[in-house]
């Protein structure tokens, strides 16, 4: 039970990230011609990978953060978005929160399964 009740706690944690990231590039979509704007992303998942990598069972400790991008080309308006990354960002994190949802339904209908008989 232990390892189902992980299971659903880390594809919880991922969707959660994912969502959070969502709202973070749709908000840096919204800016983009903002003057000043510095894009935001979420960080998670190397927080995750150094909880794994740490040896202890995968906690919870680990939890998505919100933060200002740093590295990325300032415009000649201050902003550092650049719509295309955004979108392509969009779509890629479309598709892994579509993936976390579908498995963490796969679990729990297994539960479902295993309680019914």
């Amino acid at each position: 039970m232990r390892s189902f009740n992980s299971q659903v706690d880390l594809l919880s944690r991922l969707v959660r990230a994912s969502e959070m990231r969502h709202e973070a590039i749709s908000q840096n979509i919204a800016n983009v011609n903002t003057a000043g704007y510095r894009r935001l992303e979420v960080e998670f998942e190397h927080l995750l990978a150094e909880e794994i990598r740490s040896g202890s069972e995968v906690n919870g400790n680990a939890q998505p953060e919100l933060k200002e991008a740093v590295g990325f080309p300032i415009r000649a308006d201050g902003s550092n978005v650049d719509l295309d990354r955004e979108i392509g960002d969009l779509n890629k994190n479309a598709l892994l929160q579509q993936t976390y949802l579908r498995m963490l339904a796969h679990n729990i209908q297994q539960m479902r399964t295993a309680i019914e008989g």
